[in-house]
């Protein structure tokens, strides 16, 4: 069914974006990591931090660099266009002049 490799796609998607996408934020509200001084403690800290929280170090502060997050949100554009898809087609396909998907009579479920 075309439907599955619709999904396989979705899931490498999904590794992909966990690779690039997913940074760790430890910097302050700038993003400077001013509070740890001027030497390289803070980077240290944030490096540390990512690796135990399995996330990615960003190379610059990613305050100013949104493309993750626009990344991440197209994706989950396209998995809500792409399930609104499979619902409109499984509509289409259940109505009466198509009746190509039905559901079975059960007695017990009034349907």
């Amino acid at each position: 069914m075309m439907y599955s490799s619709i999904y396989s796609s979705g899931a490498i998607y999904i590794e992909e974006i966990e690779q690039r996408c997913l940074l760790v934020q430890f910097g302050g509200a700038a993003g400077t990591i001013a509070v740890f001084g001027a030497d390289d403690t803070g980077l240290r800290v944030r490096k540390q931090l990512a690796a135990e929280l399995g996330l990615k170090n960003p190379d610059i502060t990613w305050h100013v660099a949104r493309d993750n997050i626009v990344e991440i949100l197209n994706f989950l554009a396209l998995v809500g266009g792409t399930l609104g898809k499979v619902a409109l087609d499984v509509m289409i396909m259940s109505s009466n002049e198509f009746d190509e998907v039905s559901e079975p009579f059960v007695p017990h479920r009034n349907a």
